[in-house]
């Protein structure tokens, strides 16, 4: 079976899987269920080591070297997940475009995005969105407003959506504002 027809199949039989992206690092994977894929896009429902709920990751199909499914480490983290009693917001993302399904939940759901190129991530809320590119009003680590980036899709390998990182940023941001401050 090909790596496409693999993550078809976890999809479909609602089994978690890691995806691998980088060969140089293979201790870098992304772990969870495939929510939506196609030729060319992929979106896991992402979860933590700790089998908790990881927001969503976006990925090109073409970055995806290996998958595995049915293992130790999988069947782990599937327990963990059900026994926590964790589970992602549901939203029907259409398979012939995924990407723009999943930023428009993200931007209805008010959630940050974090747009990751081979060197530099941003992050921040959905100002506007195209074919070619996405505007964000960007936010730092610490959950304060640092400005509007608008970046060419074609430069962006991973969309990430309401992960661990993302949820902690906004709630700094939400604090700030809040406070008084500006985010």
């Amino acid at each position: 079976m090909d790596i496409i027809n693999s993550i078809k199949f976890c999809r479909d039989k609602r089994k978690v899987a890691n995806v691998y992206l980088d060969k140089e690092d293979t201790c870098h994977h992304l772990t969870g269920y495939i929510t939506a894929c196609n030729d060319d896009e992929v979106l896991i429902a992402h979860i933590n080591t700790r089998g908790e709920y990881d927001g969503f990751v976006y990925e090109y199909a073409s970055n995806v070297y290996r998958v595995d499914y049915d293992g130790e480490y999988e069947n782990k983290i599937g327990t963990l997940y059900k026994l926590k009693h964790q589970s992602h917001p549901q939203f029907e993302p259409d398979e012939e475009n995924i990407l723009f399904s999943l930023l428009k939940f993200a931007e209805n759901s008010k959630l940050l995005v974090s747009l990751e190129d081979e060197e530099n991530s941003v992050t921040g809320f959905l100002k506007s969105f195209s074919d070619t590119q996405i505007e964000l009003e960007t936010v730092n680590e610490y959950g304060k407003y640092s400005g509007v980036t608008v970046i060419d899709l074609e430069m962006v390998e991973t969309i990430s959506v309401d992960t661990d990182y993302e949820q902690d940023v906004k709630l700094l941001a939400d604090n700030n504002t809040e406070n008084g401050s500006v985010c």
